[in-house]
């Protein structure tokens, strides 16, 4: 019987009650034969207050208020005495009495078996009220089970019972809690795969082409033992450029996915953002010269505000670079700061060959090149890679402009407390 009840509990609490149920007939037992005891007492007292009475009387018959006293309860103490005496001159002791006189067994059955239904009623509601308890509780462990049950495989929850008061119920929000984490931790996990799955995917695309080229100009090489010198070095000068190619490439993806996975730290902290941008332009002076373009730096001093100076400034060359890349000989690229009471905001500004605005809204999606890209062979990233680290610091980047008339890329980092302010 018991193995078919699951819970130890339910199981514990059957074999309780069965172990009580000797104790519950030795204690009525014992209660019983106290209380009996006690009324054939006092039966017995009322059966000699009588007697002597009867003795002592003389033959002018009882007096009816002793009687009534006597048969009340509250016989004189003194006849009580006198009918024992009696009694005992007769060899009716009260022990005698008890086992002698019949009618008072009854009693003793009576007050046993009165206080053992009572007793056992007492036990069973208990019993009751134990058990459905108990039920209710396995019940709601169960609930919790299967509710854990479809966490583990990210199905929907069931009903809850977060809503109520308890223990079970702080259970059930904390199993909300580790319900909600595990879902975002799915999210984030399907995230990272197709992230992962659209870098290896990126990474062969961009790479196919200049190992393609690099393969075809060995392959004349090896092949032509008598190649003109210049031509070899031609060759050889362009494998050099898609070597170059590649290395940027594979650089400049494998910044990305670490940036975007978040697995390097920024090492934000106060800094002359000002600074920060002319370092990053000071490389790109002589490839200004040697375009003939002018490369003019106007920001104000001092732009402080937290940021990591060395990525920041990589977001920056790139910007500059791009710009440089799209501005003509006689042309100007400019870096302007300007610092508000809640944003410092800088801007790199060229007159090259501007933005059509049905492309901005893909400026910055990797790999994406524009119909007004002047280098066949661009990669694509950089505008990227530049969005990426400059939102790791707090910042965000948009661009603005028209064709023919110049681009304007607008880097904006809001001040987070008074502290910034300079």
């Amino acid at each position: 019987m018991l193995q078919a009840i699951p819970n130890r509990a339910q199981k514990q609490l059957i074999l309780l009650a069965l172990a009580l149920l000797p104790l519950l007939l030795l204690g009525s037992w014992l209660a019983a034969e106290a209380g009996a005891g006690r009324f054939v007492a006092a039966q017995l007292d009322q059966d000699a207050a009588l007697i002597g009475i009867l003795t002592e009387q003389d033959h002018g018959g009882l007096d009816p208020k002793e009687l009534a006293a006597v048969l009340d309860g509250q016989a004189d103490r003194a006849a009580v005495s006198a009918g024992k005496t009696v009694l005992a001159g007769m060899g009716m002791t009260d022990a005698a009495s008890r086992s002698l006189f019949k009618r008072y067994q009854p009693v003793r059955r009576a007050w046993f078996w009165s206080l053992f239904v009572q007793s056992l009623l007492v036990l069973l509601l208990v019993f009751g009220a134990a058990w459905f308890s108990l039920a209710g509780i396995f019940r709601q462990i169960r609930r919790l089970s299967a509710a854990a049950s479809a966490v583990e495989h990210n199905r929907p929850l069931g009903g809850r019972d977060s809503d109520r008061e308890g223990d079970l119920a702080a259970l059930w929000r904390m199993l909300d809690v580790l319900a909600e984490r595990s879902a975002a931790r799915m999210r984030d996990m399907a995230a990272d795969r197709q992230f992962l799955k659209s870098f290896l995917s990126d990474v062969s695309h961009q790479i196919k082409t200049p190992l393609a080229s690099l393969s075809l100009y060995h392959d004349l090489l090896l092949a032509d033992g008598e190649m003109p010198s210049d031509q070899r070095r031609s060759f050889l000068a362009q494998g050099m450029a898609q070597l170059g190619r590649i290395d940027w490439l594979v650089q400049g993806l494998l910044k990305m996915a670490r940036l975007e996975a978040r697995a390097v730290p920024m090492d934000r902290r106060k800094a002359d953002l000002a600074e920060t941008v002319r370092a990053a332009a000071a490389p790109f002076a002589r490839q200004a010269v040697h375009q003939q373009v002018e490369l003019v730096c106007q920001l104000p001093e001092p732009l402080l505000i937290e940021h990591d100076p060395d990525w920041v400034a990589e977001a920056f060359s790139n910007l500059i670079k791009n710009a440089l890349e799209h501005t003509p000989p006689g042309g100007r690229v400019t870096l302007e700061g300007e610092a508000g009471p809640i944003s410092i905001q800088i801007q790199i500004r060229d007159t090259g060959s501007g933005l059509d605005s049905a492309e901005i809204p893909f400026l910055f999606e990797r790999f994406y090149r524009g119909t007004q890209s002047v280098k066949p062979n661009a990669v694509g990233i950089g505008l990227s890679l530049a969005r990426t680290i400059l939102e790791r610091n707090g910042a965000d980047l948009s661009a603005a402009g028209m064709p023919g008339q110049g681009a304007v890329f607008t880097a904006t980092f809001l001040r987070q407390s008074a502290s910034d302010q300079p």
